[in-house]
């Protein structure tokens, strides 16, 4: 489940929209939330509430990139209440956190059944389309689009594989927390 917009409703909490990308959700169900934007380092990735993880007392002020559990209470599509809802599809759900953690929530964060993990860098191939120059090198800041999620990026590495007339491919090595972006 991928978060579009956020809302807070009285008598019911926070409850998010979004789309529901693969498999499906299901109310009153237990799912993982994240990734987390507050304090600490980007490639120091924790999962708070994992059962392995007895020596939890960081769970109220988490690290950049922690996913949470949380329950989802309710769902409701087309204005309707249901008990679950398939990839695919537009919902609201209603999410169960506390104070510290709703200021959290924010656009293009995730929903999950099981733990993910949050990368900051990602390796990518890119196809670049015959031109007399391109703009793209290292240092380039592009705005990447990821489903419903934008993020700007700078690439920090580029390797040439195969220079065509027509064509060349691309690695790219994209550093995606140099700004905030939009999710």
């Amino acid at each position: 489940f991928i978060i579009d917009r956020i809302y807070s409703v009285p008598g019911v909490g926070p409850v998010v929209y979004g789309f529901v990308n693969q498999g499906s959700i299901t109310a009153n169900k237990s799912v993982w939330f994240g990734p987390l934007n507050s304090g600490g380092d980007a490639g120091n990735v924790k999962l708070v509430g994992n059962n392995n993880d007895n020596n939890n007392k960081n769970k109220n002020n988490p690290a950049r990139g922690e996913f949470i559990r949380t329950t989802v209470k309710t769902i409701h599509y087309n204005c309707l209440p249901v008990k679950n809802v398939s990839a695919g599809n537009f919902c609201t759900l209603a999410i169960k956190l506390d104070k510290n953690q709703i200021k959290q929530v924010r656009r293009g964060q995730v929903l999950m059944e099981t733990a993910p993990i949050a990368v900051s860098r990602f390796k990518s191939k890119i196809n670049i389309v015959y031109s007399q120059s391109t703009t793209i090198k290292v240092g380039y800041t592009p705005f990447l689009h990821i489903l419903m999620c934008r993020q700007s990026a700078v690439v920090e590495k580029i390797e040439t594989i195969n220079k065509g007339f027509v064509s060349s491919s691309t690695n790219v090595d994209v550093n995606a927390s140099a700004s905030d972006g939009n999710g």
